[in-house]
């Protein structure tokens, strides 16, 4: 009873050591510097400003802007974004289709695991582009937001309320702490039911990773630097192409030719394009001459336009075309 009071000689000698070490003036003023020596280099403004650069002071947060009133982060996200495959759509007869090329790194993969278009709902589909795996993250968000809904109200989720979610959802990641924007670019498509009569035509969205929505015409094209009017104007003559009243059957293989004449249109585009470091067809030859007049080999990388085909009888219809290349330069060291 004696060793455990509380009052004994011993103890009371360690409570007033803990106290006096508490107490300590010079600990006590260590502690003080502690908390105000960031204050205490504020005083000298010049050696502050010198030491550390303008740009520095505004990128230690993805919420800051600097003076320019941009935000790097984003900036940086949107050119990520745009590196990305490119995407075309076109909306032809109350069918949306879409397409989008798929390079593979090597030659002995047949596929990369990542679904270049989803269906979200009965009347949503999307694509994405840019950076893979901030696309498929995008798109399980954007599946898992329209499951919610129509569990919740027993009804498919509307288009103006899954663009605002989404657009929420690309916006948090500007200003949130720790994360960064996602890279990538989300292509909405949306059929109406057929009892709708404010709007009965299929519609275009696009979603920046900014948060910013954009709605687009009867075609889209997301991505790539194609050379000229080309594009375009097919995938118009594409559109404004009407056919008649015509059986299930008949339906069926008109979508599959217009996938298989959309897959053409892009192939040819790509075609066209020059590479930025030759300006030359990357099909034509497989070396490339160098500037020292010695040629750079190239090995020739697997190429499928992945086609795909929305409407309210058939929903999503994926097709993929194969036994195509495309050509990448090998630099030797």
């Amino acid at each position: 009873m004696q060793s455990s009071a509380v009052g004994t000689p011993h103890n009371r000698r360690q409570f007033s050591c803990f106290q006096r070490q508490e107490c300590n003036p010079l600990l006590f003023l260590w502690k003080i510097l502690l908390f105000c020596h960031p204050f205490l280099f504020l005083s000298n403004g010049t050696c502050h400003a010198a030491a550390i650069p303008v740009e520095g002071r505004h990128s230690f947060s993805l919420t800051t802007f600097d003076p320019n009133g941009k935000l790097g982060q984003v900036e940086g996200a949107l050119a990520a974004a745009s590196l990305g495959t490119p995407i075309v759509g076109a909306i032809v007869n109350r069918t949306i289709l879409l397409a989008s090329p798929q390079i593979l790194p090597s030659p002995l993969m047949c596929d990369d695991g990542t679904s270049r278009f989803a269906v979200v709902s009965p009347q949503i589909v999307v694509g994405h582009t840019g950076i893979a795996a901030d696309g498929r993250v995008v798109v399980e968000a954007a599946q898992r937001l329209a499951i919610e809904h129509s569990y919740t109200f027993d009804e498919p989720i509307p288009i103006d309320l899954f663009l605002e979610e989404m657009s929420l959802l690309f916006q948090e990641y500007t200003m949130k702490q720790g994360a960064r924007p996602f890279g990538c670019t989300l292509v909405v498509g949306y059929l109406p039911p057929p009892s709708s009569s404010s709007n009965p035509e299929p519609r275009l969205f696009r979603i920046e990773c900014s948060g910013a929505v954009e709605e687009l015409r009867s075609i889209c094209i997301v991505n790539g630097k194609f050379k000229g009017d080309g594009l375009k104007s097919k995938l118009l003559d594409m559109v404004n192409t009407r056919t008649g009243s015509e059986t299930k059957e008949q339906g069926t293989m008109r979508m599959q030719q217009n996938r298989r004449i959309l897959s053409q249109i892009l192939r040819e585009a790509l075609d066209e394009m020059t590479t930025p470091l030759t300006g030359r067809d990357t099909r034509d030859s497989k070396n490339t001459p160098a500037e020292d007049g010695q040629s750079i080999p190239k090995f020739l990388l697997p190429m499928r336009i992945i086609s795909a085909s929305f409407d309210m009888e058939d929903g999503l219809v994926v097709m993929r075309s194969s036994g195509e290349t495309a050509t990448s330069k090998l630099t030797e060291e």
